[in-house]
């Protein structure tokens, strides 16, 4: 497993008592079909111990136990103060996550409406830098505008509002898995098939 891991794009870096994973561009992903074939039992492995401990009504979830998009942006908010205005930002982080889901644009394959549809959301909720694909930027950009331009125009309440939302967009985008492997991630999707869902988005 550790000689996989280091094909993989990511890094391990210690803090402290914890072990934090992290994107590294300079390292290869190539694996041998033996690896990928190896990868599979483990994936099938993982599928058997989570349907045996942990499914109920056929369903499992991997699942943020608090909410990430709230905590991020009322922590950075406190910095600056005028802490009413940080809670609208926070009440209003997780919002995005209720609209409607929003679909790759025409030309784009079936599978990658399935991706959409089952691991990130949807399209204005990801973005793969290395294709181009996803539309999270232009969202956070769109919204972090509109924030601006409601404080300068002194409606501090639709400032923060819209904040929430631009820092939804943000903080997705800092999550990996809305953030490319795209491939490996329906695969391993497929793989698992006999869990109803897995939810791998924040």
């Amino acid at each position: 497993m550790k000689e996989l891991w280091k094909k993989y794009r990511v890094k391990s870096i210690k803090d402290g008592n914890v072990t934090l994973i992290t994107l590294d561009s300079k390292t290869g992903m190539g694996l041998s079909e033996e690896e990928e074939a190896m990868l599979e039992k483990i994936a099938q492995a993982v599928n058997e111990y989570f349907k045996e401990n942990y499914v109920d009504n056929g369903e499992v979830g991997i699942l943020w136990a608090v909410s990430t998009h709230q905590s991020i942006i009322y922590s950075s908010c406190v910095k600056y103060g005028e802490l009413d205005y940080c809670r609208v930002a926070k009440e209003h982080a997780d919002d995005p996550d209720s609209w409607a889901q929003v679909p790759p644009p025409p030309g784009y394959p079936d599978w990658m409406w399935n991706f959409i549809m089952q691991l990130v959301w949807s399209w204005t909720h990801y973005y793969n830098p290395d294709w181009g694909t996803g539309s999270a930027p232009s969202e956070a950009k769109y919204y972090a505008d509109e924030s601006k331009n409601y404080y300068m125009n002194g409606n501090k309440y639709l400032a923060y509002q819209y904040l929430g939302y631009a820092s939804h967009f943000v903080t997705d985008v800092g999550n990996p898995l809305h953030t490319g492997a795209e491939a490996r991630q329906v695969l391993l999707s497929a793989l698992l098939g006999d869990i109803k869902y897995i939810t791998l988005r924040i």
